[in-house]
């Protein structure tokens, strides 16, 4: 079976080596060579000599073409060798273990082992004519031992590593302003407003002076984003800086401005409002009667005043409501290119002035009356309901129970 790599190929320059070398079979003769075989072959039948009689014709046969079956060898397939050590030259014993694995002796790094080693051991080197003598003298007492069962064969590999893959760029991902996020996070940290996801823009105003625009993850993402992108129009271009003393202008720091001052100005009307009632339940007896001696009360007044409790915690409380147009500003701030704040009047007109207002099953009512769009309606949705859920969750109130029905002593 020829080894070659297809027939628009010539044959490889190993190929005569392995013929030499009586290690494969001998390449098939090219084109050129039959058609100077074929004119020697006339030649030597004097078909040029004119000494044929007048008038007959000598039939000059056409040249043969040269066929040629082509296999392409793997090199996963292993190759088997089979010869005497004694007297095998080294590197001869070389030249044939390269021309056999398709290497070039020059650049391969051969390595060798037993079989009887293991599987996971480190292969010996196999460079030199050394190398060579040493493993010869391994395998002659294995060989020439009368209690050896099994054959033993000798692995050659070739220790050399592959070409490395060429490395494509990265995909223009978050990874791609990994640095400039690290960035506006050491630089936007506050002491004052420490928190996780939590940062702040120090604002200098004439009439607050300075203070602190909170800031969350989805801000600061996209702050490191513009000033990746700034950074790669160039440094005659570039607005932003690392120091983060100027914000981009897709923030709309007016807004979570005036967002942020509504939030803190709802949870301290909350905080105000959810403070624990205690009540004391003072035992009907004598302030200075023994209170070891004193048995449980007859009485229902602690079951009354249970009862009292409960309905009173049932009762809404007044805690403010969360505006419309404060869930419309959130959104604005998040996607600002769906302007929610323009459907604050539609809205207000339907008399929706506040989240609680918002039936979160009637989406037509904010498609066709209040004319959102439906892409929209979703967002809205979520944004009003996780309002008036955290106004619900502010509304808990700490209870003192009286201990099922005792008097508290």
């Amino acid at each position: 079976m020829n080894y070659y790599r297809n027939n628009n190929e010539p044959p490889p320059h190993y190929a005569m080596a392995q013929y030499l070398l009586s290690m494969g079979p001998m390449p098939p003769p090219t084109n050129q060579e039959l058609a100077a075989a074929h004119i020697q072959q006339l030649l030597n039948q004097g078909a040029f000599e004119h000494t044929y009689e007048p008038g007959l014709e000598v039939e000059i046969p056409a040249a043969p073409v040269a066929e040629t079956e082509s296999t392409l060898a793997t090199a996963a397939t292993p190759v088997r060798l089979e010869f005497s050590i004694n007297g095998v030259l080294p590197g001869d014993f070389l030249a044939r273990v390269c021309a056999n694995m398709d290497v070039s002796q020059a650049d391969a790094k051969l390595g060798w082992k037993a079989s009887t080693n293991a599987e996971r051991s480190l292969a010996r080197p196999l460079h030199s004519d050394k190398d060579v003598k040493a493993a010869f003298e391994y395998f002659r007492p294995i060989i020439s031992s009368t209690q050896r069962t099994k054959k033993v064969h000798m692995l050659v590999v070739n220790l050399a590593k592959p070409a490395e893959k060429v490395v494509t760029a990265p995909k223009v991902t978050e990874t791609a302003y990994c640095n400039e996020l690290n960035i506006v996070k050491g630089a936007l940290a506050c002491e004052k407003h420490s928190g996780r996801n939590q940062w702040c823009f120090v604002r200098r105003d004439d009439e607050k002076g300075e203070h602190c625009v909170p800031l969350g993850l989805e801000e600061i993402t996209l702050w490191a984003r513009k000033l990746h992108e700034d950074k790669a129009k160039g440094p005659e271009e570039c607005e932003l800086d690392d120091k983060c003393l100027t914000p981009p202008k897709v923030l709309h720091l007016d807004e979570l401005e005036k967002v942020a001052s509504q939030r803190e100005e709802q949870n301290k009307t909350q905080k105000r409002n959810n403070a624990p009632d205690i009540h004391v339940h003072m035992p009907p007896m004598p302030v200075f009667a023994d209170v070891l001696n004193c048995g449980p009360s007859n009485d229902h007044h602690g079951k009354r005043h249970h009862d009292q409790l409960s309905e009173d915690n049932e009762s809404e409380d007044d805690a403010p409501a969360t505006s419309i147009a404060e869930v419309l500003a959130i959104l604005h701030t998040k996607m600002p290119d769906l302007s929610y704040p323009q459907y604050e009047g539609a809205l207000r007109k339907q008399g929706v002035a506040y989240a609680k207002n918002i039936d979160p099953s009637d989406r037509d009512f904010l498609v066709k009356d209040v004319g959102m769009a439906k892409g929209a309606v979703k967002e809205f949705l979520w944004a009003a309901g996780k309002a008036a859920k955290s106004l619900r969750k502010g509304k808990k109130r700490a209870r003192v129970d009286d201990g099922g029905g005792k008097e508290n002593e």
